[in-house]
């Protein structure tokens, strides 16, 4: 605490300082604007990147994200600056106003909100949302601070709690100073404030954090300004900054490193030799014309191991991909909507084996084909034998098909008159596996019970408690630089971006498919799977019910490996075991291990433009490889993700 201190009083003495002093930048120099809160870990970091660098850096600390003297209005004044540290909504914004190169953001760090309390003073409970809503009506006086934890507080929180009228009049905006210093003093009983800032205040306790369902994770995030001279170097400073040798100096301020302590980062100047046998799976990958770009990441169950990003997120602009760029990732939507209705069984709202007509009537008396005849579109129906349940959705053994992986799916129209609310049924629920649409009704169950659309059941329950700020069905619009274009494979191998785009805008979300996503993002996911459910102490799921995800439950039905209907959208399953593979809740089950790859039992699925990831229990290993092209289970894409996971098994 006594080190927190020390560097509060530094980042002090830095901004009196830089508020008097005003110089040119030269060649040798590069000049860093950064928020108060990123400032103490990068003022600890600052002489060993002037000794990395061999450049003087000149340091503007000032308000993150409000006011004429906040980084976003010193930078939209044209203000000489190199590299920008700030909230990541901040940094997008300058992205998209051309003042920051969009190729170069690069996230260092999160902060959570947490409550302050003077000293001594007795703790109030806010560890579920209700203890937080009697926490805040009870309290004589509330402090919050004017940068983006404080916006949040009085233009949401406040209101999704339904106790606007009841606090705003006895809250106060502190603009100058920490919040944690006029709780401190007296002058609040309780105040909020990012916990990074509120712990180097030494006469308060830290409460906290805010119960996950109403956290606000604020990512800070660097980039290189539009104007800057000394475009390499402000690049190399960044690297550092989000590099595991700054990670331990990035926590002791109060931060959450994206590079976790201990970890390594995809960085050319030192790398193992495994970190390097797996960036050459993917740079010749790229090199040969296999893939037109890659995003990678391996976790084990303390943080990130590996990340790299090569080749094009565009081919046609030659847009570089990074290690940001946001990926389409279809259906691996359907392990978070898996999670989702696990998590509703655990509150005791449905059980796996409830009929699913009793939340989604259209699932009654549905129809299973009898015969179909390919040539002419004839059919006929029968009443299926039993009714689907929730399990026969979320498993694909409920009968339904998509139209690549059926070509009755593919091909049947139905007869004047006929109305299907659902299916036919290619087969009768529980006797056969196909990969289907059934988890877009686990979607709707998750609507139907929740009372609330899937974006925001998912943002409350699973994004925001884990930190995937980057996972939307909806991106803000100040994403749309960091998104990657869905290419297609011409006959002559090369690639060029698909005529037809996935929109921008989801207005109907299902739970099958149409999440926007980045590695770092899922790789959390995997993360807090690997970790029985848990992420840096916020529990997502009992580690029983991410026991029963992972088990099988098809019974003595296996895996099939498909059979394409649309070859152009996808080419056989070559990647599935044919009937011995399982499927647990949201996840194919590994029936047998392979020397140098994932252990027996392993869980995996990917998404149709080649984005993939496995999570290993045995061995304490997750992998994230995001491409994006088409058809699926592309040869040369299943080729790159082979020879990737033989690389991290091999380190």
């Amino acid at each position: 605490m006594r080190q927190l201190a020390h560097l509060s009083k530094r980042a002090a003495l830095l901004v009196l300082c830089t508020s008097i002093c005003v110089r040119t930048a030269s060649a040798d120099e590069i000049r860093v604007m950064t928020s108060g809160t990123f400032t103490a870990a990068y003022l600890e970091l600052r002489p060993q990147l002037e000794r990395n660098l061999k450049v003087t850096i000149v340091t503007s600390a000032t308000a993150m994200g409000v006011g004429s003297d906040s980084i976003p209005s010193r930078v939209e004044r044209g203000e000489a600056v190199d590299v920008v540290i700030v909230a990541d909504d901040a940094l997008n914004a300058l992205i998209k106003s051309g003042r920051i190169l969009a190729d170069s953001r690069v996230p260092l760090a999160r902060s959570g909100i947490g409550m302050a309390v003077r000293k001594g003073a007795p703790k109030p409970d806010i560890s579920t949302v209700d203890a937080l809503k009697r926490t805040l009506l009870e309290a004589t006086s509330i402090a919050y601070s004017a940068s983006v934890s404080g916006q949040y507080l009085t233009t949401e929180l406040f209101q999704r709690l339904g106790i606007a009228d009841q606090v705003m009049s006895k809250s106060r905006r502190i603009d100058r100073e920490r919040v944690g210093a006029v709780v401190a003093r007296g002058e609040a009983e309780v105040g909020f404030q990012q916990i990074s800032e509120l712990m180097p205040e030494p006469g308060i306790d830290v409460v906290g954090p805010l119960p996950p369902e109403v956290q606000r994770v604020t990512v800070f995030s660097a980039g290189v300004a539009a104007s800057s001279k000394n475009a390499d170097a402000a690049r190399a400073l960044i690297r550092f900054l989000a590099s595991s040798e700054a990670a331990g100096t990035v926590k002791a301020s109060g931060l959450e490193p994206m590079a976790s302590m201990g970890t390594r980062q995809s960085a050319p100047a030192s790398t193992s030799n495994a970190t390097k046998a797996i960036e050459k799976v993917l740079a010749d990958a790229v090199a040969r014309g296999d893939i037109p770009g890659v995003v990678a990441m391996v976790t084990d169950r303390r943080g990130i191991i590996y990340q790299g990003a090569f080749g094009l997120a565009d081919a046609a602009s030659r847009r570089p991909m990074t290690v940001d760029t946001i990926f389409r990732i279809a259906s691996m939507t359907k392990p978070v909507t898996s999670l989702a209705v696990m998590q509703l069984v655990e509150q005791g709202r449905l059980s796996l084996d409830d009929p699913a007509e009793k939340y989604l009537p259209q699932l009654a008396n549905l129809k299973v084909f009898e015969s179909f005849d390919a040539t002419t579109g004839a059919y006929t129906v029968r009443p299926a034998k039993r009714a689907p349940n929730v399990r026969h959705l979320l498993t694909h053994t409920a009968g339904f098909g998509y139209n690549f992986t059926s070509p009755i799916v593919r091909d049947f129209k139905p007869r004047a008159g006929d109305v299907y609310a659902a299916g036919p049924l290619l087969f009768e629920p529980g006797e056969q596996w196909l990969y289907s649409t059934g988890i877009d009704w686990g979607g709707r169950i998750v609507e139907t019970l929740s009372g609330k659309k899937l974006e925001t059941y998912f943002r409350d329950h699973i994004f925001t408690p884990l930190g995937m700020t980057d996972t939307a069905y909806n991106p803000p619009d100040d994403r749309r630089p960091r998104l990657t274009v869905v290419h297609q494979r011409r006959k002559d191998g090369t690639f060029e971006p698909d005529p037809v785009q996935p929109a921008w805008s989801v207005p109907q979300p299902v739970g099958g498919g149409g999440l926007a996503s980045t590695a770092s993002d899922y790789i959390r996911f995997v993360q807090m799977l690997l970790n029985q459910g848990t992420l840096n102490g916020t529990r997502i799921l009992s580690a029983e019910s991410v026991a029963t995800m992972s088990r099988n439950q098809i019974g003595s039905v296996g895996v099939r490996a498909v059979k394409t209907a649309m070859p152009e959208r996808s080419s056989d399953f070559a990647f599935v075991d044919d009937g011995r593979d399982k499927w647990g809740i949201g996840f194919m089950i590994t029936a047998n291990g392979k020397p140098g790859r994932r252990s027996a039992g392993s869980l995996s699925w990917g998404g149709i433009n080649n984005t993939y990831f496995w999570i290993d229990p045995a061995r304490g290993i997750g992998g994230v490889i995001l491409m994006q092209f088409l058809p699926f289970a592309d040869s040369k894409a299943l080729a790159v993700y082979d020879a990737f996971e033989q690389a991290v098994y091999a380190r």
